[in-house]
This record gives structure tokens, C-alpha cells and sequence, in this order.
């Protein structure tokens, strides 16, 4: 592989790892601090109300962006092959 070829590929690289990562990181923030506040003004003190909150998030974010994520990581690895 030539330099440049590298270089395209540790791009699509990074764009392949923000695009699976950075939704859910946010969704599963939004959603533990949600289920804080939540459990902060009722007084309740379950951990396992935040888990289920944060586990429902991730899996509706990987069900809504899955197509994009699959679809990145099939350009990298298409990219990385050639």
C-alpha cells in the first residue's frame, strides 16, 4: 500500500469508530442522567433503574443507526482489502 492508501484507510478508520461510538456514548449519558435526576427527586436508590434505562438507550440506538454503522464498516473494510 502506498502512503496515501494508508493514510485513507486510518481515516475511514476514525470516521468507521466515531460513527459506532459516539451515538452511543451520548445516548447512554443522556439516559444515565436522566435516570439520576429521576431517581434524585423520587428518593428512590435502585441501581438497577439506571442499568435498564441505559441498556433500553444503547439498544435503540443500535437499532436506529445500525444501517450507518454496518454501512461504515463495510467502506472501511472494502477500502482496507483492495
Amino acid at each position: 500500500m502506498l502512503p496515501a492508501d494508508v493514510y485513507a484507510v486510518l481515516l475511514e478508520g476514525l470516521r468507521a469508530l466515531f460513527l459506532i461510538i459516539l451515538p452511543l456514548t451520548v445516548a447512554v449519558a443522556i439516559a444515565g442522567g436522566l435516570a439520576g435526576a429521576v431517581q434524585t427527586s423520587t428518593a428512590i436508590s435502585d441501581v438497577a433503574i439506571g442499568y435498564a434505562l441505559r441498556l433500553l438507550a444503547a439498544a435503540g440506538v443500535l437499532y436506529m443507526f445500525f444501517p450507518l454503522m454496518t454501512r461504515s464498516v463495510v467502506e472501511l473494510a472494502e477500502r482496507a482489502f483492495r
